[in-house]
């Protein structure tokens, strides 16, 4: 049995009902609509707990969810979500594994930095890259040519240091040296006295080799009493011949001329003997003389007593103005001790400013 009343009609149609709070609408025998005002609803901050109604992806069903849920669903890589309140994780403050970092890329003051690789969730580690010092992330230092690397590898948090390479404190197999005074091919191997700057081992150099300073001896100038045949050890100097010479003639100095002539005992103009001819020079040449030291020359020197004194010669010995071994006994004639001599053919030579007239 049907009943109908009032906003009832027969087959369930629904008429005067009057819309409450934000609806609006009527209708009549052949429907009802009802619109929906949403700016009639109460305004209120969602908490966590409220349900919200939603419609599916392929809008056929309709759903319910949660402020919570929405806030998981919105909390991606580094953020987590707790109450509805999405957050930043705290893991993600540090650097960490960082791999390769390039030229300027950490220029300017502070870097929140995890220099242990703890995994420390606070900003406890903070370089200053302005200013190095140890514990910085230092990477990729390489010592080049004469420098060595004391540290871990690059990618670590080091204290790394670069050293001067002992093994370049020295000189070793340097063959020919061009720079300065130490040309020839002298040094094998000599450590330099960064006080001075000499050699402090015991070198020998080839050939003449020129100093443009004063060379101070603070030990012995060690000559070799056993010079090489035609050579000599000692102290030279150059001058110029005023006559022909060959290696081993005594001379003496002219001033008229300046020059070095052969000097003879019997002629006092001729006196006193100055040096010994170190090599053959011609007339008016210039050459090396010995004012001390040792000569040695098997073709110019005759057969020496080994240890007897040696004087100005009186008279050549085979055309050669040698020292002799007799002391000059004419009267007129002039005595002046030279040297003596070393073996048969080498000599000392340190000729004695004194000379005495023989009576």
């Amino acid at each position: 049995m049907a009943h109908s009343g009032p906003g009832i009609s027969k087959g369930g149609d629904i008429t005067g009902v009057t819309a409450g709070v934000g609806l609006s609408g009527g209708g009549d025998s052949s429907g009802v609509t009802l619109t929906l005002d949403l700016s009639e609803l109460s305004a209120v901050v969602p908490t966590s707990g409220d349900w919200f109604g939603t419609l599916d992806s392929d809008g056929a069903n309709e759903q319910l969810t949660t402020t919570d849920a929405l806030a998981t669903l919105f909390a991606g890589t580094g953020l987590t979500a707790a109450s509805a309140v999405i957050g930043v994780d705290a893991s993600q403050t540090q650097i960490t594994a960082v791999g390769t970092i390039a030229t300027g890329t950490w220029e300017g003051t502070t870097v929140a930095v995890d220099q242990g690789g703890t995994g420390a969730t606070s900003l406890t580690n903070l370089i200053t890259l302005a200013t190095h010092t140890t514990g910085d992330y230092v990477q990729n230092i390489t010592a080049g040519t004469g420098l060595t690397s004391t540290g871990a590898t690059s990618g670590e948090n080091i204290a790394h240091s670069l050293s001067v390479d002992a093994s370049q404190t020295q000189i070793t197999g340097v063959g020919t040296i061009t720079t300065g005074t130490w040309t020839g091919t002298a040094v094998a191997s000599a450590y330099l006295d960064a006080d001075t700057a000499h050699l402090s081992t015991t070198q020998t150099f080839s050939g003449a080799k020129t100093f443009s300073s004063s060379v101070d001896h603070t030990l012995d100038a060690h000559f070799d009493s056993s010079p090489a045949d035609e050579t000599v050890s000692g102290i030279t100097a150059t001058f110029t011949a005023g006559e022909t010479l060959v290696r081993g003639e005594v001379v003496y100095f002219k001033a008229g001329d300046s020059k070095m002539w052969k000097a003879v005992a019997t002629a006092a103009g001729t006196m006193p003997v100055a040096a010994m001819a170190a090599a053959d020079i011609s007339a008016d040449a210039t050459g090396k003389f010995l004012l001390y030291g040792f000569l040695a020359d098997n073709g110019t020197f005759p057969a020496y007593t080994v240890g007897g004194d040696l004087y100005a010669p009186e008279a050549e010995t085979v055309s050669q103005n040698v020292p002799e071994q007799t002391a000059p006994d004419t009267d007129g004639d002039f005595v002046q001790l030279l040297g003596y001599a070393v073996t048969a053919n080498s000599v000392f030579f340190n000729p004695d400013q004194t000379v005495i007239e023989h009576a």
